[in-house]
């Protein structure tokens, strides 16, 4: 999480939760491989729809990263303080999950939106060798992030 003013960061917190959680915690309670539990979580069961096991598990670990998210938020704006948080950008595996960004909406009472990388960035259409530039789009901020800076 990165709180942002006047065009520079000036609260940096990691948060340890993430949607490799939801993975994990599908291929535990299920019995599944990674990549079947990866799977189940991205496309859901044949039918298109989550198996309720499934829903349960993404809306537990919905619910932890949320609250992670509102503990740094509290932590920058505390009782009493003029400082405001405006607004909220995510990215990552998750942020491609509506009803995730709508938790956090409603939860932070804060407009959300998707970091969207490739907005302004010029690209090969060949540089995302295995994967679509929609995805990078969503979970390639990190990476990015690293190939910007200066050695």
């Amino acid at each position: 999480v990165l709180v942002y003013k006047d065009g520079g960061p000036i609260l940096s917190k990691e948060i340890m939760i993430g949607s490799s959680a939801v993975t994990e915690e599908i291929q535990r309670r299920m019995g599944v491989s990674f990549i079947e539990a990866e799977d189940l979580k991205v496309n859901g069961a044949i039918s298109g729809n989550y198996p309720e096991d499934v829903a349960q598990i993404i809306q537990e670990k919905n619910k932890e990263l949320v609250e992670e998210i509102k503990k740094v938020v509290s932590f920058y704006v505390a009782p009493g303080s003029a400082e405001q948080v405006n607004h909220c950008f995510i990215t990552g595996g998750a942020s491609q999950s509506e009803e995730f960004r709508k938790r956090i909406e409603d939860e932070l009472v804060l407009p959300v939106n998707n970091i969207l990388l490739l907005e302004n960035i010029s690209y090969a259409n060949k540089a995302f060798i295995g994967q679509s530039a929609e995805y990078v789009n969503y979970c390639g901020a990190i990476a990015t992030g690293l190939a910007m800076r200066k050695s």
